[in-house]
This record gives structure tokens, sequence and C-alpha cells, in this order.
């Protein structure tokens, strides 16, 4: 039997010199295509509609005890906080993000008042969102098929239908259209915040820059005033049941004075020890009705005073501006993206047919008898 002789395998190497003359062959073929790349990414990224982005920055005052401001968020959230060994809840300040997430937040900011650039055409936030956007050229053909699409549907008109942005919508049961609204108020809003000096930075970002502005002030006034809610809801509590007690000690100090005067009036030229007896009894009725009356009073000025102590201080560190320059979209980078990936994916698909080339080559010498000498000849 003769012997196999085993040829040792050549690691393989690319010669970047051999194929970039390779690739400038076909310049033609790079040149074609990035004319076509080029013209539908200038259609693409000239159709879509300018956007603007608004910042604001503001950093609320450090609670010293309890769960403070971040503890009602985690209630919001229906989150559930660990305890230190202080007995004081752990902070997360990922929960002001979680805030947004909120349907019951988002509702709340649909009654916005807002007005274009250049307008003094008053819109609420709702409005905005389903009659003053922008869209692409080619959406509306897509629109225009999801909306057939659905119209094969039969859904639940209670789900169709609804309070159009009215303050009376309810965020447990929300219409489609009003989920949809929600849904974009959300991904037009963004909220971070720095875990070590707590600042929360909001960003909104709408078509106009008037509306932007205004929305992202309105958003951080709302977003105030939503915390302070949480935060001062125990506080409220308590002062809405002090007056409640107010209240009823009142009438009934009244009531007890008004029968000690009624009596002593009647009864005033009167010197028997029963109708003094009497009359000293009001006396002591009217008297601890009073005291009773005015240790709620107190109470109560106790408790208002508690709901300011507890309204958290908010200082702004960075103002809502209408932005001058639209944040995007990035029409000349876009291009440029889009010309680099078509490069890429021609150089991809040559290097390929040029690997394949070289393979089916191979793969034809391999197919051939072997001839001792032409081997010799070569050699």
């Amino acid at each position: 039997m003769g012997e196999i002789h085993k040829v040792p395998q050549i690691k393989h190497q690319i010669d970047f010199v051999e194929y970039y003359k390779y690739f400038m062959t076909f310049k033609k073929l790079y040149l074609k295509v990035g004319l076509v790349v080029f013209v539908f990414s200038s259609i693409y990224v000239f159709s879509l509609p300018r956007f603007y982005t608004t910042q604001v920055k503001l950093a609320p005052e450090e609670s010293s005890g309890g769960s403070g401001m971040l503890g009602s968020l985690a209630s919001l959230a229906n989150i559930k906080l660990g305890s230190s060994s202080s007995g004081d809840d752990a902070i997360y300040p990922e929960l002001y993000p979680d805030l947004f997430k909120s349907k019951s937040f988002l509702v709340s900011l649909f009654d916005i008042k807002l007005h274009a650039k250049g307008s003094d055409e008053s819109f609420t936030l709702y409005e905005y969102y389903l009659g003053h956007q922008k869209i692409p050229f080619w959406q509306y053909p897509i629109n225009a098929v999801i909306n057939w699409l659905g119209s094969l549907r039969k859904p639940d008109p209670s789900l169709v239908n609804g309070a159009p942005g009215k303050t009376g919508v309810n965020p447990f049961h929300l219409s489609l259209l009003e989920d949809g609204i929600a849904q974009m108020i959300g991904g037009a809003i963004n909220c971070t915040v720095d875990k070590h000096t707590d600042v929360i930075t909001i960003q909104t970002t709408a078509q106009d820059p008037v509306v932007s502005a205004l929305l992202a002030d309105s958003v951080m006034s709302r977003l105030q005033n939503f915390i302070t809610q949480y935060r001062t809801n125990k506080a409220r509590v308590d002062v809405a049941y002090s007056e409640k007690l107010l209240a009823e000690a009142k009438m009934k100090y009244d009531e007890t004075r008004m029968r000690y005067t009624s009596y002593a009036d009647t009864h005033n030229e009167l010197y028997m020890v029963t109708y003094k007896t009497e009359l000293t009894n009001l006396e002591n009725e009217m008297q601890l009705a009073y005291n009773v009356y005015s240790q709620v009073m107190q109470q109560l000025q106790i408790s208002q005073a508690k709901v300011q102590e507890c309204t958290p201080a908010f200082t702004t560190i960075e103002a809502a501006t209408v932005p001058l320059l639209p944040a995007g979209p990035k029409r000349v980078k876009t291009i440029l993206i889009h010309l680099f990936l078509s490069v890429v994916i021609v150089s991809g698909y040559l290097y390929f047919r040029k690997e394949k080339d070289k393979q089916n080559v191979v793969e034809k010498h391999s197919d051939e008898p072997f001839n001792p000498e032409k081997t010799s000849q070569t050699v």
C-alpha cells in the first residue's frame, strides 16, 4: 500500500492591499449603490418632522425622617421599601422616574394648556397629540391600512369611545385612544435622577419649541405638586379630622352656652339653692365644652403646622427655556451613516464573492487526478 502524504494546511491570511485593489475595480458599483442609498435616505430623513428638546433641573430638600418623598412615590408604585436598623425606610432615587410611568400621572397631564410658536391658539396636551402632530408622508398609507384592519374588528364601544382629554378621564378604565395618547406623552418625557446629588433632570420632546418648553415647565410643576400631595397626605388627613372634631366641639359649646345663658336669664331673681345648683352645673358644662373646644383648636393648629413641615421645598437649578435649534433628526449624520453602511455591505458582498471564487478554483484543482510529472515540473 502506498503512503498517503498529508499536505499541511496553511493558515489563511487576508491581504488587505489585494482586497483594496479588488474593491477598486468595482467603483461603478459603489457609486450606483451609494447614489441609490443617498436618494432614499435623503427622502426618508427629510420627511421626518423636526423635534425640539427642553431640559429642566430641580433639587428637592433632604428628608431627615421617615421615608419622605420617596416613600410616597413607593406607595404610588406599589413598592414596599425595606427598613434599616434605625427604622427609616430605605431610599431609592430610582423611584422618581417610575412616577412618569404611572397612568394616573400621565392622564393628569391631559389638560395642560399649550400654544404653538407664532400662534395664540390655545389647546390642551391631549388635543396637541390628537391633531397637531406632523407625520411623514409614507406613514399615511400605513395608518390607512391599520385603520382599515381595525375597522374589520368590533371592539367594545367603551374602549373605543371615551372622554377626549377631559378632566373626567378615569385612569382605571381608559379607552384605546386615551391609552395611546398617554403612551405618547410618556415617551415624550424622560426623567433621570443623579444618585449622588439627587438632582432631578426632566427632558421633554415636542415638534414645536414653545410646546416643548411649556410642557417641561408644566411637568416640573405637576411633579412637585404630585410629590407634595403624597408626602403631606397623612398630615392633611389629620387636619381634616381635627376640623371635624373642632366643628363638633364648637357645636356642643354653643349648645351648652345657650342653655346656660337661657337658664340664667329666666332664673335671675330666684334664690333657691336648687336653682343655684342647676346654674352652677350648666356653667361647669359650658366651661368643660369650652376647654374641649380650645384643645381641639390647638390640635388643629398643630396639624396645619405639620402640613407645612411635611411640604417639600424644591430648588430650580435649570428653568425651562424655548430651544433655539432642533434636537433632531440629525439629517446629515443619518445620511452619512446610511452611506457608510452601504459601503460596508457592498464590500462584504464582494469579499464573500471573491472568497467563493477562490474556493471554487481550489475545489476544481483538487478534483483533477494526481500527476507526479506535472508536480515535479511545477517544483
